[in-house]
Formats: structure tokens, C-alpha cells, sequence
């Protein structure tokens, strides 16, 4: 059984891509990949396919290879561990773009605002958005807020689980190779308790638009935005996968980045347990904002 061919968005496709293979450890089956090769908002389809490492997942499918698109809706409420497993390794052994927008040794908010494909623009101006994927810049500036005080307040951003001792373990993001031990760890303060102050965390913001389009969140009290719009695909992806905290929007692309990611999780309170398709992330907590 295969995955494609699909045309829509690569956040779509790559939750495809795993729903088909799930169903086929679930079978049991063989799992054969079908390399992407269109994909809505010009993006370059073959160079997402190698980000995600698909290749990995199976051997390439021919021309006798069942289709497995209608599948994805038998697999439940989360994904099973081994297809977590298997999806994050695949990810994480592919070679990746370095987090360029990202400063090292400090900690990182991403908002991802679904703009370009549900809002109609008039002279310049965004003029109408599709109701039932739309959160306003107000709530997406909120859930930004919570998420950088509470990594301000050191909580929650360590991978793991407090050992019997209390202390906190450190951050062990992945590199660029897709390694463990990134240069992005959690500040010394957070690991010792120490009274060295913990960095503020900075918040990027993911879209497509203008500034002027985001109101209230270029003006977080007390912390800096910085708007990355309009970005290559692979990029703002990898980018939204290794922060320390992701503010999820109503879309495929915000599942996929939580399913990969080992940060904290939120969404909006209009938007229970995050993003579009719950099951990629059921594994995981999404906190309310």
C-alpha cells in the first residue's frame, strides 16, 4: 500500500503519508512510499519529501501499489508508539537546514498564524477569512504570551520527566544532521537553580503577509517578535519543530510540527487539543490558551 499521489498542501500530504503507513503496521502490511511530486503554495515537493526522510518509511512504490488514502480515518485517537517511533527517527535522520533564525543558547516561541490560504487580499489589505481555520492576531498574541512566560518561568520546554532528585533534565534538542545535542539547551540557571537569570525567550512568528497584517503581535509586552513570512517551507517548518514552545494553528502543518516536536504544546481554547488532525499528537499534552 502506498500514500500518493496527492496535490494539496505539504502538511496534508505528510499526514497522509504517516495515516497510510500507520494503517499498514496496524494491518499488517507492506508500506511502500510515493514520492511527492506537486504541492499547493508553490512549495518544492521533493525537497520536503528528503526533510521528513520518507524514504526511510519503505521502500519506493510502483505502479502495482494499492493507493491508501481513505485509511487514515480508521486509526483512532493517536497514533501507536512505533509509528511515533518510526515517523520521528525517519525526521530526525534526514539532513536538515541549519535553524538560522534561531539564537543559540536561548529559548524560542513559535506561533504559527494561518494566513496565506484562508484570507482573500484587497489592495494589499487582508480583506476575508475562511471561518473554522481563522484564530485572530489577539488570541495567537495571547497564546504567545503564555507560552513565553512559561518558559520564562523555566517550566516545561526540558525533554523527560523530573528525576527523584527534583532537578530538571537538560534540553537535548536535535542538531542539524539529526543528531542529538544541539547547541540549543536549556540556560544553567534552569538546571541548577541558580540565581542567574534565565534568557527571555523570543517569539517568531510564522505566516505569510506583512507585518501590518499581524496587529497585537509585533507588541507582546515585554518581549520581541520577529516575523519570519513568506519563508521557504522547509525552513519554517524545521524552525517550528525544534522551538522550545509551538503555539499551534488550525492546520496540518502545525500537526505534523507537534508530532515531531519535543517542546511545550498549546493552542488555542477555541481549538480543543490543537491544530486539525488530533491523532497525530493524541500522544501528547496540548495545553489550552
Amino acid at each position: 500500500m502506498t500514500n500518493g499521489p496527492r496535490t494539496d498542501g505539504f502538511g496534508a500530504q505528510y499526514a497522509a503519508l504517516v495515516s497510510v503507513y500507520a494503517f499498514c503496521r496496524a494491518t499488517p502490511r507492506p508500506f511502500c512510499g510515493t514520492p511527492w511530486t506537486a504541492m499547493e503554495h508553490r512549495a518544492n515537493a521533493s525537497l520536503l519529501w528528503s526533510l521528513v526522510g520518507a524514504a526511510a518509511l519503505g521502500p519506493r512504490a510502483s505502479a502495482l501499489s494499492e493507493p491508501g488514502g481513505p485509511f487514515h480515518a480508521r486509526l483512532g485517537s493517536k497514533l501507536a508508539p512505533g509509528v511515533v517511533a518510526a515517523v520521528r527517527g525517519a525526521y530526525y535522520g534526514a539532513p536538515k537546514p541549519p535553524l538560522q533564525w534561531y539564537s543559540p543558547g536561548a529559548v524560542h516561541v513559535a506561533v504559527h498564524v494561518r494566513r496565506g490560504d484562508i484570507c482573500t487580499r484587497v489592495q494589499g489589505q487582508i480583506h476575508h477569512c475562511t471561518d473554522g481555520r481563522f484564530s485572530s492576531n489577539g488570541v495567537a498574541a495571547r497564546c504567545a504570551l503564555r507560552a513565553a512566560q512559561r518558559l520564562g518561568a523555566g517550566d516545561s520546554f526540558f525533554r523527560g520527566t523530573t528525576g527523584s532528585s527534583g532537578a530538571r533534565p537538560t534540553l537535548q534538542a536535535h542538531n542539524f544532521s539529526g543528531g542529538e545535542g544541539s547547541p540549543f539547551r536549556a540556560p544553567a540557571a534552569a538546571n541548577t537553580g541558580s540565581s542567574r537569570a534565565r534568557p527571555t525567550p523570543q517569539i517568531h512568528i510564522f505566516s505569510e503577509g506583512e507585518p501590518s497584517d499581524f496587529g497585537p503581535l509585533g507588541r507582546i509586552p515585554g518581549f520581541q517578535s520577529h516575523f519570519h513570512l513568506n519563508a521557504p517551507l522547509h525552513e519554517t517548518f524545521h524552525h517550528m519543530v525544534s522551538a522550545q514552545a509551538l503555539v499551534l494553528a488550525r492546520s496540518s502543518l502545525s500537526d505534523m510540527a507537534a508530532l515531531l516536536s519535543d517542546g511545550l504544546l498549546l493552542s488555542p481554547e477555541d481549538t480543543p487539543g490543537g491544530g486539525q488532525i488530533h491523532y497525530m499528537h493524541g500522544h501528547k499534552e496540548v495545553s489550552s490558551c
